[in-house]
């Protein structure tokens, strides 16, 4: 009998290699989402991801998409059919995307490396346009509000959103034009970017970040790391 197929009514199964595929991805991420949910440990939890957020999500990526492939060579010789190996090597994929997260957060409780530092300046390397960044800078006008000195439009280019995401604040110093966008919360911390002319240093006292670890990615673009 066919190993694809049932003794009684002949109908069609997914082979063990299938099942047993889908049965741990289901397991590892029920394990990953439903410890967010429970007290204390989802504290954690959520500290953690947010602290490899960046780099799960480049490195993550990597080894999935290699892993899909790997997975569809090895699965044709016991999956024949294109549809059962297509999502054998797309739950391999996934597999492989939850397990990089997880080494990633217990690598950063060992080691206590700056995961946010390596992660956002990846981010921002991807996708920062500094010259385009500079530019609106310069062009930005701006009107006397409430508060003092304010941009009349709150539009920003689209380089420059992809690099903070929704959740980010873009400041720009009317005076200097610098750029600072800034991101994170009081659990993990603030990061983000400080893009500001050619051939300046890291200048803490301007841009209020005296304490922040910071790291140059090109000249006048930096990328820093509070912990507050």
């Amino acid at each position: 009998m066919n190993e694809t197929q049932s003794g009684a009514g002949g109908k069609p199964k997914a082979p063990r290699l299938l099942k047993k595929t889908f049965t741990i991805a289901v397991v590892l991420y029920a394990v990953l989402i439903g410890s967010a949910f429970v007290p204390f440990v989802g504290m954690i939890v959520f500290i953690l991801v947010s602290i490899v957020a960046y780099l799960w999500m480049y490195v993550g990526f990597l080894v999935a998409c290699v892993t899909f492939v790997v997975g569809w060579l090895l699965a044709r010789r016991q999956l024949k059919s294109a549809k059962q190996r297509l999502p054998f090597a797309l739950l391999s994929g996934m597999i492989a995307f939850a397990v990089a997260g997880i080494v990633l957060m217990a690598s950063f409780l060992c080691f206590r490396y700056d995961a946010h530092l390596i992660g956002f300046r990846l981010h921002t390397q991807i996708w920062l346009d500094a010259e385009a960044t500079r530019d609106w800078a310069q062009n930005v006008e701006f009107v006397e509000g409430e508060y003092g000195l304010e941009r009349r439009s709150f539009q920003v280019p689209w380089a420059l959103w992809m690099v903070g995401l929704p959740a980010s604040d873009v400041n720009l110093d009317p005076a200097t034009r610098d750029v600072t966008v800034e991101q994170g919360g009081p659990l993990s911390g603030h990061w983000g970017v400080w893009v500001t002319a050619k051939g300046r240093a890291w200048d803490g006292v301007s841009n209020h970040l005296e304490d922040a670890r910071h790291c140059e990615i090109e000249d006048g673009v930096w990328v820093f790391h509070t912990e507050h």
